[in-house]
């Protein structure tokens, strides 16, 4: 029996009885659990504005030309100085059977990193890391709403109290959890095996996209970020969904969150090339078309009260057969603030930084190489470099 998983048992409510299962790491495309893209949202099209820019194209061609001069005078010149990226880990603990029901436990890594550029040389800037649980929610059975949150909370200090107590002598890494997260499974749920599995992932994702979110916050409350000389690029879209998140918006959060993001710009590789075809309606053909150094259309449309302006760029003329017609396309965004409409000038700049920030990286070895940004690569490089070793981990659940 699993070390973890019995303590699991053992602290809950009611009759809980745990069964062991071999212990894994879950493989990135099982632990996908928000689809093939980055961008998975249905988009609400803001009446009356399709465009996020004050010179749109509206006659063939359909897309804007970054001219080489205006991406060469911008060499060595980015205003992009943070790169941010968050990633996990999970582990499948082992599974509990509460009122004959069985609900898998897993244990997740979750790192949040951030590179900084100094002239044209990358660091490191700062790594946050944390080891969560998700558990189903039937795991505390009896205790009130209210009280949830500190139920959870005593139970990750008695299992970490146990752990210290049990593995003194366990080396240089002793397995401490920073929070247990419980997954819904009351709503309705979708059919399958692994259904309640892709639950307790979900929940670990949801802490990990969080932690981004808090973490530009945090970055913003310090003053890093300004708009002549500091953006952020974070790796994936800008969206936050509600129910995508483990924790409830109150009033002050909603209210900074277009100040926080207002220097950050989400760069996504992986995209739904047919999400913006409410508003264009031939825009997967449009993206699918696009020279080199060009891109479509900014396009508008509002994600859960807040106003995005996105549009898709070319980064370059691959020397090489593309595996797709949207390789080497990205796609980039950012919060508007308010009702206000950027200016195609700002849109093209900001599109001619990226392209400088294009260099070709991982050919041959990433799928998604002609869609990287080379300070991105190093940035996800360098946070995935920065987990506990699986085994250490394993060894101790």
């Amino acid at each position: 029996m699993g070390y973890i998983l019995s303590l699991v048992a053992k602290k809950g409510e009611g009759n809980i009885v745990p069964y062991s299962t071999a212990k894994r790491v879950i493989e990135d495309s099982e632990a996908d659990t928000v689809a093939d893209f980055e961008d998975h949202q249905p988009v609400t099209i803001v009446s009356g504005r399709k465009f996020a820019e004050n010179n749109p194209k509206t006659k063939e061609p359909f897309y804007h030309e970054i001219p080489q001069d205006e991406i060469q005078k911008r060499k060595d010149k980015s205003f992009v100085r943070y790169f941010l990226d968050g990633t996990r880990h999970i582990y499948k603990t082992g599974d509990l059977s509460i009122d004959g029901v069985i609900y898998p436990v897993s244990v997740g890594q979750i790192v949040i990193c951030c590179c900084k550029r100094e002239n044209r040389h990358m660091m490191h800037f700062d790594v946050r890391k944390e080891i969560v649980m998700s558990v189903p929610d039937t795991y505390c059975k009896g205790v009130s709403t209210k009280q949830r949150e500190n139920f959870f909370k005593k139970k990750c200090e008695e299992i970490n109290n146990e752990i210290r107590t049990a593995h003194q002598s366990a080396g240089n890494f002793l397995l401490q959890f920073s929070r247990i997260i419980p997954y819904d499974t009351s709503r309705d749920i979708e059919s399958g095996r692994n259904k309640y599995l892709r639950r307790s992932i979900a929940v670990i994702q949801n802490q990990m996209t969080d932690n981004e979110r808090q973490y530009v916050a945090d970055m913003c409350k310090d003053g890093l970020l300004d708009e002549d000389s500091s953006w952020l690029i974070k790796d994936g879209s800008l969206e936050y969904k509600r129910d995508m998140s483990n924790r409830d918006d109150d009033d002050l959060e909603k209210a900074m969150f277009d100040l926080n993001m207002k220097c950050v710009l989400g760069v996504s590789k992986s995209f739904d090339s047919e999400l913006l075809s409410k508003i264009e309606p031939n825009i997967g053909n449009i993206i699918a078309g696009l020279p080199a150094c060009s891109r479509t259309n900014a396009y508008r449309y509002s994600h859960e009260g807040h106003n995005y302006c996105v549009w898709y760029l070319r980064l370059r003329n691959q020397p090489v057969k593309r595996s797709s017609c949207f390789s080497d396309v990205v796609k980039v965004e950012f919060l508007i603030n308010g009702e206000s409409t950027p200016s195609t000038v700002l849109i093209n700049t900001i599109s001619a930084h990226i392209l400088n920030e294009s260099y070709p990286v991982c050919f041959g070895k990433d799928s998604r190489w002609a869609n990287h940004l080379y300070p991105v690569h190093v940035t996800e490089v360098h946070a995935k470099s920065q987990f506990t070793n699986d085994f250490a981990i394993i060894n101790q659940i």
